[in-house]
Formats: C-alpha cells, sequence, structure tokens
C-alpha cells in the first residue's frame, strides 16, 4: 500500500462498492478508501491514507441495504462512522488530523448506536432490521463512553437541543455509564427539548414499563440535580394512575413538588384518581389516600367549580371517597347552604341512578325532582347518610 501510494494516486478517489449479505443484491454506493479503513476498524490503513492527504471531512452517502431503503439516507464522513462504531482510537485519530465534529450528527450516533447496543443487551429492547445492521457496525471494542469523553475534549457540544434527552430515552442499562459521564462533563441535567420536556419527566414517561429501571435512572438524574418544575409530571402521574402502578405513581409523586400544580381536565390530580374507573375500589382509595398525604387541596376548584368532594359525591359508587375527603378538612363544605346543596344535588343524582330507591323516606322526599342524565351508582343511602352525619355534627 505504502508502494502504492508513493505514486502520488488520489487517495480521494470516489470509490463504488456493495455489501448486502443479508438480502444478497447488489447495491452500490458512492464511499472513500478512509471510510472502508474505518469501517473495518483498520487503524493503520486509516493512518497512513490520512498521512497522504485523506480528506477527514469527506462526506458520502451511509450505506444501507435495499431492506432498509424507506429510511432517509444520512450523509456521514469518517469521524462520523468512527463515532457510531464506538471506535475510540479511530475517533482520536481523525481529530488529531482535522476532522470536524458535526452538529447533531457526530456526538448523537455516539448516543444512539450505543444506547441501541445497551438496551439490546440488556433485553429491553427487540431490534429491528435496520438495528441489527447498526449493531454489526460497531468495533469489537467499542467503548461509546471513551468516544464521548475523546469528543468533549475536542469541543463537543453536550448540550445541544435534546442530546440527554436522546441518552435518556435510548439508553436501555446504566452499565456502561454514558449517561453518567454526559452529566459528569457538563451536560444541562434540567435542560428542556423543542417541546418543554425536562430530562425528568423523559425518563419518567420513557421507562414506566420498567420500575426498577425507572428508579435508577431517576436516581442518577436527581444525584446530579435534577427537578421537576411545577406541573410538569403531570402526564406520567396520570399514566402512572390509569395504568394503576402504585409503586410508579408514588415515585413521580416523590419528585413533585406541589401535588396541586398538576391540573388535567376534570380538574386537579385528586379530580382526575375521583372520575377515573379503578378495578378495585381499595386501588382508587389508596392512590388517593397517597395525594392526600401529600398535601392535595380539598377544598381546590376546577374550571367547572366543583371541589374534590363535589366531585366523589358525583361518582359516589364508592362513598368511602367522600368519607377520606372529609376526613381530610372538606367537611367545611358541609356547611350552611353549601352543605345544603351537596346534600340536595347528591339526593338528585341518586333518585335518577336508581328506578327503585331502598328507602320509602327517600323516595317521598325526592317526588318533586327533576329527571336528570346522569351516572349510575350503587351505596347512595351510605353517602347520603355521610353527608347528613356531616352536618349534624357541624351544627352542634
Amino acid at each position: 500500500m505504502r508502494h502504492l501510494l508513493s505514486w502520488e494516486v488520489d487517495v480521494n478517489r470516489e470509490l463504488w462498492c456493495y455489501e448486502d449479505e443479508k438480502d444478497q443484491t447488489l447495491t452500490w454506493e458512492p464511499t472513500s478508501a478512509l471510510h472502508l479503513a474505518v469501517e473495518d476498524d483498520n487503524l493503520p490503513m486509516a493512518d497512513l491514507l490520512l498521512e497522504h492527504g485523506a480528506d477527514a471531512n469527506a462526506i458520502f452517502p451511509e450505506r444501507m441495504p435495499t431492506s432498509v431503503v424507506w429510511l432517509t439516507q444520512r450523509t456521514l464522513t469518517p469521524l462520523d462512522v468512527a463515532v457510531g462504531r464506538g471506535n475510540e482510537s479511530m475517533t482520536l485519530l481523525h481529530l488529531q488530523n482535522g476532522a470536524k465534529i458535526r452538529d447533531e450528527i457526530t456526538l448523537r450516533r455516539a448516543i444512539d448506536h450505543g444506547g441501541l447496543l445497551a438496551a439490546v443487551k440488556a433485553g429491553h429492547h427487540k431490534p429491528r432490521d435496520y438495528d441489527f445492521i447498526k449493531l454489526s457496525e460497531v468495533a469489537p471494542n467499542y467503548n461509546f463512553r471513551a468516544v464521548v469523553e475523546v469528543l468533549h475534549l475536542y469541543g463537543a457540544n453536550l448540550n445541544e437541543d435534546s442530546l440527554l434527552h436522546d441518552a435518556v430515552e435510548h439508553y436501555g442499562s446504566l452499565d456502561n455509564g454514558v449517561i453518567e459521564r454526559l452529566l459528569t462533563l457538563g451536560a444541562d441535567v434540567n435542560a428542556k427539548e423543542s417541546e418543554g420536556d425536562s430530562v425528568l419527566s423523559r425518563a419518567f414517561e420513557n421507562e414506566y414499563y420498567d420500575f426498577q429501571r425507572c428508579k435508577a435512572f431517576v436516581q442518577l438524574l436527581t444525584a446530579h440535580g435534577a427537578k421537576a418544575k411545577p406541573g410538569e409530571l403531570a402526564n406520567a402521574l396520570e399514566n402512572a394512575m390509569l395504568s394503576e402502578e402504585f409503586d410508579w405513581f408514588e415515585l413521580i409523586l416523590d419528585h413533585v413538588a406541589d401535588v396541586n400544580s398538576l391540573l388535567y381536565t376534570e380538574g386537579n390530580s385528586l379530580h382526575l384518581v375521583i372520575a377515573n374507573e379503578f378495578d378495585h375500589h381499595a386501588s382508587q382509595e389508596k392512590f388517593l389516600k397517597s395525594l392526600l398525604n401529600r398535601g392535595a387541596d380539598v377544598l381546590l376548584r376546577y374550571h367547572e367549580s366543583k371541589t374534590p368532594l363535589e366531585h366523589a359525591i358525583s361518582f359516589s359508587w364508592n362513598q368511602n371517597l367522600a368519607k377520606l375527603l372529609l376526613d381530610a378538612g372538606a367537611k367545611a363544605q358541609c356547611q350552611g347552604k353549601e352543605g345544603a346543596r351537596l346534600l340536595t344535588n347528591l339526593i338528585a343524582d341518586g333518585v335518577n341512578a336508581w328506578s327503585n330507591p331502598d328507602t320509602n323516606d327517600l323516595r317521598d322526599y325526592l317526588d318533586g325532582f327533576p329527571a336528570l342524565d346522569l351516572h349510575e351508582f350503587s351505596g347512595i343511602d351510605a353517602t347520603i347518610q355521610l353527608l347528613i352525619g356531616c352536618l349534624s355534627r357541624l351544627r352542634r
């Protein structure tokens, strides 16, 4: 090779090659000798080519088999290829020879490829066809953490838009320490991506299906100073409640500064739990208790001017919800005209939910109430007695 180069051949000459063992088809793609040397992890050859004038910033299309032509074909420099392979020595060689780090591309390849590999090895991700191709492209002794460190030394921007978000989303294991290394090197743990999500909220929303994995990510982020802004974990909390994942629900609440800042169409978090249909009443009560124990405001109204207690008696198939709210301070609503209005509304709802009320006294009292198309309840009498009891005690 040295003898050939002594003839002053053009080392930057465009080459054409094919490689598609998967489909057994011939797909010709333009490339360079330096690109091929990097793809083969041939450090001496890459060094020799660079020594004889190979362009460290030459751009060629990424070579892909015909089975994945539906993907947008990217352009790669030799440095991009080295980074994507997790080859620390090859990455350093190119940077020493003037290779430029491309924003939104070079560093992300280390995150993307390293994350995919970690996820597959940890059993958290079933790779697609194109994922298998990526996995086959990593160097034998890949080290994406070291690649990130080298890129950082040469000025890579660790805070480019959503970089850390992508790292959290892609990585299926913390064993390789890449996310921790990004944070140690200066990545902003409280950075927001273009849609306004923080790294912490991304971790909750992407890792919820594996509680221990989510917990490990969150502990790592909070150890480096991650804090949730008011209201930003509302979606994650709602997902945890809808799936009735109590441990996950509690973990999210542990990182919510103000539980009353979580707002939904239904109202606040109390309204959300009350309005949701749980598989078991006991589960619903457990979620409600968790919110009350963290200071959820039982008198907070929402856009239809209903408090959690009013919401609860509108869904009074479980009178224990109303009791929990009353014991937590909602008894203040049972005084005077406000209390009478609550009781009247509850009785009206109950009569229209039951065509044959259980007690003659209740039927006689409600003869004049208009029909309303509301919910079907069980235990309506028990809830009425609960409110009557609160009214009686407050009058004494």
